[in-house]
């Protein structure tokens, strides 16, 4: 529970800086005034959020409002002579009393109204973020998710690895919120996916070893990623503190590169993505002159750095006026967000990295939610600004558990139903679909490790899982094939670019001439099966299925559907689709306890899940548990 006191005022001002600054240089911008500024005499007294809004505990005396600084780099003690200097101009453009704020929510009067309460809310979340904000070992996304880098104990850090120089890393949503009679301190538990903080030599091979080394993918995924360069001299702070010197990588040498310079002096690359050794630039003499050569050759001759045969040449400058480095030399600064689309298997681990039952959420924000994000300390800015935690209990909203229908089988036959889940061994659907239907299959080779020696091996798995959709009330006529025995998968899935690039594409034609194939065969569903689970090769199957030959297809994956253990319950849940797609009804629920929803005018929209913290104040002790709280939202059709 945090306690507020009934005497906090927050001032708040607006920040201009001049000349005109954005993003992370505006943040360091407001960083130096903090530290160094008239207003750093204040301490924990100033919140910001470190783009337009100053936060204080008092009102700030005229000279504060005025101020200049010079720009220095992080770690750097002193300002460089020729640094250039902004200046940075506050205006008040808001006082917040809670006391007026806890009036209005304890107040009985339905017209009672509080003009500024989004604005103190600002203010509130302005104040609660800025520790974690300002804390350099935590990476602040937004205005109100923070992941904590690094730590021990309590505040230590929690990722999992994804495979390909990804890092699944777990933080914090924190957010203020009107409630009634009181303030909710929303505290949820948020993962993002992060770029490993990896020399980029390793970070190249292992995103190779996932995603394949197609240079247009790498690319996309290295782009506006920053870097630490090591092939300079080490430059120190007074403290001993290496400086690190940061580059930002625009992307991979292309044979774009170099527009904006005179013809004879371009950049030569080979090709696209292309090495240290296969990227030439052209180096000045310093008397009128100068030789094109290679990237790998000048670290050599001018560093001793001998760079590696295999790995991509980046470019830190302009696409029309490029400054290559060789990867060697580069390294991946921590802290930085994946924006590349993640693959089937990291989306995988992803979801079991972040899904956590309602209990274990709770205990994460108690044990480790409080302690990364700064809520325990009474003597930093929470302290200052009057606020403090007294106990880790959150507030607890009264739920129950209320008896779900009865999910009937054909025959009113129950589901053996336990903890969300039921076993659909031998259950037969409530309704069969089409039953004068013909369908086959098809094998397609998109990657993976083949399940079956040939086609007769397949055909046998087929007829077995044709056995289950009898036993599940199914009724249809068993496959017709295309394939004879000795047949092997259909290869979908081609090489694009040099043969040393080796990137791959999906190959939709095969795919769609295969399915007009069973289409002219008047087949009306096809069971699809792949070699590996794939997102490009799916959205092909369905594209050509769905959209241009208008026949259904139900996918499955080749090292699953072999499978021998478990195999009647993995052939439940193909039925499943299947005897949806042929238009049949699964299963079905007792419509005298359904309420409204039996009438069929109400849709279900979802269920949502919040945790939160209470903010209670002197007046009135509010200490209530928390508990995650549920709703169901309903809407009614006409």
């Amino acid at each position: 529970m945090l306690t507020l006191s009934l005497k906090t005022i927050l001032h708040r001002y607006s920040i201009v800086v001049t000349p005109e600054v954005k993003g992370r240089k505006l943040r360091r911008v407001i960083e130096i005034l903090l530290s160094d500024g008239k207003i750093s005499t204040l301490g924990s007294s100033v919140a910001s959020d470190f783009s337009l809004h100053l936060i204080t505990s008092e009102k700030l005396a005229e000279d504060m409002l005025r101020d200049k600084v010079k720009y220095r780099l992080e770690l750097e003690d002193e300002a460089l002579e020729n640094a250039i200097e902004y200046s940075i101009t506050l205006d008040q453009t808001g006082i917040f009393s809670l006391g007026d704020m806890i009036d209005y929510l304890t107040s009985t009067q339905a017209s009672a109204i509080f003009k500024v309460k989004d604005d103190f809310v600002q203010a509130m979340n302005i104040v609660f973020g800025y520790t974690p904000k300002a804390d350099v070992n935590v990476l602040s996304i937004g205005a109100n998710r923070h992941y904590r880098l690094s730590g021990t104990g309590n505040t230590a850090p929690a990722y999992t690895d994804l495979r390909g120089a990804i890092y699944a890393w777990r933080g914090f949503f924190m957010s203020v919120r009107i409630a009634t009679s009181r303030l909710l301190l929303n505290v949820q538990p948020k993962s993002a996916a992060l770029i490993a903080h990896r020399p980029l030599v390793e970070v190249v091979r292992d995103f190779a070893m996932e995603n394949g080394n197609g240079a247009s993918k790498l690319n996309a995924f290295l782009s506006r990623v920053k870097v630490e360069t090591s092939h300079l001299p080490t430059k120190k702070n007074k403290s001993g503190q290496v400086i690190p010197r940061i580059k930002t990588i625009l992307g991979l040498a292309t044979t774009r590169d170099g527009g904006e310079l005179p013809r004879d002096q371009r950049p030569i690359v080979t090709r696209n993505g292309a090495s240290s050794y296969n990227v030439q630039f052209y180096f000045s003499n310093g008397q009128g002159g100068g030789q094109m050569i290679t990237v790998a050759a000048y670290f050599q001759r001018q560093y001793g750095i001998t760079c590696a045969q295999d790995f991509p040449c980046v470019n830190v400058g302009t696409r029309g006026k490029p400054t290559y480095l060789p990867a060697d030399v580069c390294t991946i600064k921590m802290g930085q967000v994946a924006h590349s689309k993640l693959t089937g298997p990291q989306t995988t681990t992803m979801l079991g990295f972040a899904a956590l039952r309602p209990h274990q959420n709770a205990e994460l924000i108690t044990e480790y939610g409080i302690n990364s994000l700064a809520l325990n300390s009474a003597h930093g800015t929470l302290g200052r600004f009057l606020l403090s935690l007294t106990s880790r209990e959150m507030i607890t909203v009264p739920g129950r558990v209320l008896a779900g229908p009865n999910v009937l089988y054909r025959g009113d036959k129950l589901a053996r139903t336990r903890d969300g889940q039921w076993n659909m061994k031998e259950i037969k659907f409530s309704k069969s679909g089409r039953k004068n239907i013909r369908w086959t299959a098809i094998w397609l080779d998109n990657g993976g490790r083949a399940a079956w020696r040939d086609w007769g091996q397949l055909k046998t798995t087929i007829m077995a899982f044709y056995e289950a959709l009898k036993v599940n009330g199914v009724d249809i006529e068993s496959p017709f094939f295309l394939n004879a025995d000795g047949d092997s998968a259909l290869r979908v899935v081609r090489q694009i670019g040099e043969s040393r690039d080796n990137r791959m594409e999906v190959d939709k034609g095969a795919i769609e001439n295969m399915i007009a194939r069973c289409k002219s065969s008047k087949a009306d569903i096809i069971l699809v099966v792949l070699g590996k689970q794939e997102v490009p090769t799916y959205n092909a199957v369905k594209c050509a299925g769905d959209v241009l030959h208008g026949i259904s297809t139900v996918c499955v994956i080749g090292d699953k559907f072999a499978k021998a253990q478990g195999q009647h319950q993995y052939f439940a849940n193909v039925a499943l689709k299947f005897n949806l797609k042929l238009g049949g009804d699964n299963q079905r629920l007792e419509p005298k306890k359904l309420g409204i929803i039996g009438d069929g005018k109400t849709m279900v929209v979802g269920l949502g899940e919040c945790f939160f913290v209470c903010l209670s104040w002197s007046r009135t002790n509010y200490n209530h548990r928390c508990y995650p709280s549920f709703s169901w939202f309903g809407r009614h059709r006409s």
